[in-house]
């Protein structure tokens, strides 16, 4: 969890690791086309998407700034 610079409310970052990722995806394109294809789905009218809000890079990593949503992650909800 972190707050927003601009506007004060509270976010999420996700920290995705560009080297494990590489392995799984297969190359840094395909990662890069998965946080593009949230930033499209993240005009509000996806019920079931949380809103990202942006995303950066450095070298070895990718981060993904949402929405903060504080029920937990989806994998803790789908566990129970």
């Amino acid at each position: 969890m972190a707050k927003h610079k601009c506007s004060g409310i509270k976010v999420a970052i996700k920290v995705i690791n560009k080297a494990n990722s590489i392995k799984v995806f297969g190359d840094i394109n395909a990662l890069e086309g998965e946080a593009k294809i949230m930033k499209e789905c993240s005009n509000g009218t996806a019920a079931n998407i949380i809103e990202m809000i942006e995303s950066f890079e450095d070298e070895t990593s990718l981060y993904v700034v949402t929405k903060f949503m504080p029920a937990g992650d989806l994998l803790n909800y789908l566990v129970k």
